[in-house]
Parts: structure tokens; C-alpha cells; sequence
């Protein structure tokens, strides 16, 4: 019997290119959106968790104030506090401009009492939700200020609650995030430990 030893002809080589392409291009559409994917979950994941991270710190800072507390318009310092929000509020209907909040503490540290006040800055062109420290300043001049932290990015929207701080010991903070066009939501509900007063920096 003889062998056929001919090999392949023309149309069974370019049946088997047009296959194999067919199958690299179904395997490329695959991998491409399992990185899209990841990429997705994996953004969105990140911003939870910096946002989580963001409001642990506020809670800490409104849970251990015992001065006071005094929610503005504007990126302000203690020496220049700004326009104060409405019903110390804007939960409800959420003020799409940069904002302020001033958390005062004594500080136990030094021998009056020195008060020593954490600011929190939303920047809404930036999304940026900063904090730093600074004193209660002189009335005129900007207010000694430590180092500005970021502790949270892709913050669309910041609210906060002081109104009821001095008269039942709560405040409320929400952050709203968007991440790869998810967006995220999370309230978080404080109980102060000390009493405090709802007044400008230097005013308590």
C-alpha cells in the first residue's frame, strides 16, 4: 500500500490560518475584558476603602473634640472662618462648592489649655478631602498650620451634620465617591464623648 505523502494543500493551510485567528482574536476579547474588569473592581475596591479610612478619621477627631465645631462655605482658616452653612446642615440637600470644617480641642498638653483645631477641607474642583492643624490664630494674618494631609481622593460630595453636637452629642458625615463611573455612598453617624459649643474658631 502506498503512503499519500502530499501534506497539506493551499485551502487546508488557509482554512486552518482563518480558525486559529478566529479563536486568538475570541481569546484576546476575553482577556482584555477580564483586565477591564479587574481594573473596574479593583478601582472601585481601592476607593471604598479610602473612604472608609477617611471617615474612621473624621469620626475619631468629632469623637474626641471637646471645644467645638463650626461648618463653613469656602477653603477658610481659624483666622478667617468663613460663611457658615445654614442650620450648621447640608445633608438633605448637599452644597456643590468647596467647604470647611472646624473640629476644636483642647490641647491637654500644654498648661492653659491651648486649643489646637483639625480642618477639614473638601475641594470640590478637586475632589480632594484634606486635613490639617492649625491654631486658633491672631484675628488678622493667616493661622499657624501644620502639614495639609490628603485623606481621601475622588470625593464627589461631602456633607455633615453638627446641628444637634451640642445638644445630643451627634454628628453625621457623609462621602459620596465615583470611581470608573461607580459611584458609592456612606453615612456615618458619631456619638461625642465630650460636651462642646457650635462656634467660630476663637469664639467658643
Amino acid at each position: 500500500m502506498r503512503k499519500d505523502n502530499r501534506g497539506l494543500t493551499l485551502i487546508e493551510l488557509i482554512v486552518m490560518v482563518a480558525i486559529g485567528t478566529i479563536f486568538s482574536g475570541v481569546i484576546l476579547t476575553f482577556a482584555a475584558g477580564a483586565v477591564r474588569n479587574y481594573r473596574h473592581t479593583s478601582g472601585g475596591a481601592q476607593a471604598q476603602i479610602e473612604m472608609q479610612d477617611a471617615l474612621d478619621q473624621l469620626e475619631s477627631l468629632a469623637m474626641n473634640a471637646n471645644l467645638s465645631m463650626y461648618y463653613t462655605k469656602g477653603e477658610n482658616t481659624t483666622t478667617d472662618p468663613g460663611e457658615k452653612i445654614e442650620m450648621d446642615s447640608d445633608m438633605e440637600s448637599p452644597l456643590n462648592q468647596t467647604k470647611t470644617l472646624f473640629i476644636g480641642s483642647e490641647d491637654e498638653s500644654t498648661e492653659d489649655g491651648q486649643p489646637v483645631y483639625a480642618v477639614i477641607i473638601w475641594d470640590a474642583d478637586s475632589n480632594k478631602l484634606t486635613l490639617s492643624t492649625q491654631g486658633p490664630g491672631s484675628g488678622t494674618g493667616r493661622a499657624s498650620m501644620g502639614t495639609s494631609e490628603i485623606l481621601a481622593e475622588n470625593i464627589t460630595q461631602f456633607s455633615a451634620d453638627i446641628h444637634h453636637a451640642a445638644d445630643r452629642h451627634t454628628v453625621l458625615f457623609k462621602l459620596v465617591t465615583k470611581v470608573n463611573g461607580r459611584e458609592n455612598k456612606k453615612t456615618e453617624t458619631v456619638t461625642l464623648r465630650n460636651d462642646i459649643v457650635i462656634a467660630a474658631p476663637g469664639a467658643e
